[in-house]
């Protein structure tokens, strides 16, 4: 608590003193360093204040700061304060690398919150957009494991054939197929279950998944 408020009071200082980055700067890597824990929130005010009241300092929110602050709330379990920061990277001309990189993260923090909805329509226009990406993989995988949240098997399917002939060997392959095992064990289709998990151990025999899997089919 001492070094806390000796922080705080620090922040004060600069912005008593006229230099409101420097409270802004201090305010903000705070906040991340103590996401997991009661000072959060107080810190992420103070920011939040601090941008909301001065225009001009938000050229401390450099698209690097962005990308690096939302992924680790986004991993915190903040993924709905992750938005707004990325909110911010929505107007700039960014180098297509970078702007992949953003609608990612916005994506991962949609998924994060589960609003499924937004998720998928994020992470469809990433792979329409990217269809070569080396992220593909991944993005089918969280695509999949949307249409299985919301109960959809009929657009499940097509998205997990497309792992299969584009990626066939990827741990993402691997991951929805197991998925697939466990949700059709789960609506009672046994045989079409045990099918899955035996084509998953011919596929995936090194992958990490395999002792869940041996499980399922031993039970």
């Amino acid at each position: 608590p001492r070094m806390t408020e000796a922080a705080l009071r620090l922040g004060e200082c600069h912005e008593r003193a006229g230099d409101v980055e420097a409270a802004l700067a201090l305010y903000h890597a705070e906040r991340l360093r103590r996401v997991g824990t009661m000072w959060y929130g107080r810190f992420k005010a103070q920011e939040e204040r601090i941008a909301a009241n001065h225009p001009a300092a938000r050229s401390f929110y450099t698209t690097a700061r962005v990308l690096k602050a939302a992924e680790t709330l986004i991993n915190s379990g903040r993924a709905g304060d992750a938005l707004p920061l990325l909110d911010l990277l929505q107007s700039r001309a960014l180098a297509p690398a970078l702007r992949f990189q953003a609608d990612m993260k916005r994506a991962a923090a949609l998924y994060a919150l589960r609003d499924n909805a937004r998720a998928k329509a994020s992470y469809a226009r990433l792979l329409r957009d990217n269809p070569t990406s080396k992220s593909a993989p991944d993005i089918l995988e969280r695509l999949a494991r949307l249409h299985l949240r919301d109960g959809d098997m009929a657009g499940f399917e097509p998205v997990y054939a497309r792992l299969l002939t584009d990626f066939p060997v990827s741990p993402s392959a691997a991951s929805v197929a197991y998925l697939k095992g466990k949700e059709l064990e789960f609506q009672g289709q046994f045989q079409a279950a045990l099918k899955e998990f035996d084509a998953f151990l011919a596929a995936h025999s090194k992958n990490a998944l395999r002792s869940e899997v041996l499980w399922h089919v031993g039970w």
